[in-house]
């Protein structure tokens, strides 16, 4: 009896035919990757999104307050005279803190970095200084306010350094309160010049603002 010829799928699926192999899945990724990664590519994608999205804390700054020049001055000159009142500091200490107390005040009140310049230095350029810093003040000024407070700070390096630090209690009394009546003086008549200098500066770039508006509307009209 004849035999109906089998199709090509009747002879693959045909267990008379023998064995025969099994074609493996498709792959749609390299064979190099191993079977896990779609689950580290999921985690790292997660964590990128938790990591963007994670609500954070807003970090609050502090605002720094100005410092006044003058001011702190003044504070620091009462703490020293009350020190010097109840026998608390030795001149070479006075002399060295009233020295850095006129220090900082140029260097907050002029933008002078006064702290890092020797006394010496301080003679040869606090004058030049003045004259940039404050454009309007008389050179007659400015040479008697620069010499009023070379001499302070003289004074307080011979204290510092000198040797007469051994001296009775009214004597050391006597001549610190002197130093720091002469030191509250020349600090407020060179803050006043400051001021005067700061407030010229305004009325310049205030008229000027003033006159260039006008030139602006003058042009728009015309």
């Amino acid at each position: 009896m004849p035999q109906e010829p089998q199709t090509a799928l009747q002879s693959i699926h045909d267990a008379r035919s023998g064995f025969h192999d099994i074609k493996s899945p498709p792959r749609f990724f390299p064979d190099w990757l191993p079977e896990w990664w779609p689950f580290a590519a999921f985690l790292l994608v997660g964590l990128i999104l938790l990591w963007r999205y994670w609500p954070r804390k807003t970090a609050t700054i502090t605002p720094i307050a100005s410092v006044h020049p003058y001011r702190a001055a003044l504070t620091s000159v009462g703490e020293l005279r009350s020190k010097l009142r109840t026998n608390g500091i030795p001149l070479r200490g006075f002399g060295a803190e009233l020295s850095l107390i006129m220090r900082e005040f140029l260097q907050n009140a002029l933008h002078f970095p006064a702290p890092k310049r020797s006394s010496r230095e301080l003679s040869k350029k606090l004058e030049q200084v003045l004259s940039d810093r404050i454009a309007g003040i008389a050179a007659e000024t400015r040479s008697q306010v620069a010499a009023r407070m070379v001499a302070i700070l003289w004074q307080c390096e011979r204290w510092t350094y000198g040797d007469d630090t051994e001296q009775s209690d009214a004597l050391l009394l006597g001549r610190g309160e002197d130093l720091l009546q002469q030191t509250e003086g020349v600090l407020k008549e060179l803050w006043q010049l400051v001021e005067r200098e700061e407030a010229r500066t305004r009325s310049v770039v205030d008229h000027s603002s003033v006159t260039g508006n006008r030139s602006g509307g003058n042009s728009r009209a015309v």
